[in-house]
């Protein structure tokens, strides 16, 4: 796969990073995320519901859940990553103005306790910066050089290898995973900053998956059969300056 600059960091919540941001996916949960047309999946929750009133959200989690190093995840590890994103005002906490409290009843249980009933919380929580992060690895530490921001521990389907800095990041499959294992062992992200020299690397087969392909190669495929083309929606932001 490519990504285009070097990951600053690979901490997917403390601020945005676009470089990590592809390779985040594979590494770490979130309680619910973004599937194809914009439908929202579940995630680390097997299932949520709201109170009556809409002032409580309760997630159900997957049982059995283990962080890359073998520990369980909990729902301790869900409340301590949003509370600690709130205190610290990490990137996204914005998204989480609208809770008041978070109670863990028990391992798999996560109760939101709401300031308004407001459902589009559900979606907030699905994208940037609402990954669950590894309390027993990063509490009590400084977030912004904890060691782990560079060796990152997740409960996702790939495990974190190495970093080559301008060149890959390597991920492997990971064996112990909760859900529906990869179908790959291996995924290696060259990093490749020109959009140009990324692009012949797709056409000549050194790189097999590259979603950023320069506007003027566009229809490069309309006629080629060793392609299919179809169109994805996905959510995106544009800027007005």
């Amino acid at each position: 796969m490519v990504t285009q600059q070097d990951p600053q960091s690979f901490n997917p919540d403390f601020k945005s990073d676009d470089g990590a941001w592809p390779i985040n996916q594979n590494i770490f949960n979130r309680l619910v995320k973004l599937g194809s047309n914009t439908k929202i999946n579940l995630d680390l929750a097997e299932s949520y519901e709201f109170s009556e009133d809409g002032m409580q959200l309760t997630f159900h989690l997957h049982d059995g859940v283990k962080w890359h190093d073998g520990e369980p995840f909990t729902s301790a590890d869900v409340k301590w990553t949003y509370d600690t994103a709130i205190a610290e005002k990490w990137a996204k906490a914005d998204n989480l103005s609208n809770i008041e409290s978070i109670e863990c009843p028990d391992d798999n249980t996560v109760v939101m306790n709401l300031k308004y009933p407001d459902v589009s919380l559900i979606a907030k929580l699905s994208w940037y910066g609402m990954f669950i992060m590894p309390k027993h690895l990063y509490e009590n530490t400084d977030t912004a050089t904890n060691e782990y921001n560079m060796k990152p521990v997740g409960t996702g389907p790939f495990k974190f290898v190495e970093f080559q800095k301008g060149v890959r990041v390597v991920l492997e499959r990971n064996e112990d995973y909760w859900g529906d294992k990869a179908k790959v062992a291996k995924v290696i992200y060259s990093i490749i900053p020109d959009a140009t020299t990324a692009y012949q690397a797709f056409r000549t087969g050194e790189v097999d998956y590259y979603t950023a392909i320069p506007s003027q190669n566009a229809n490069d495929f309309d006629n080629d059969p060793d392609y299919e083309v179809y169109p994805v929606i996905g959510m995106n932001r544009s800027y007005v300056t």
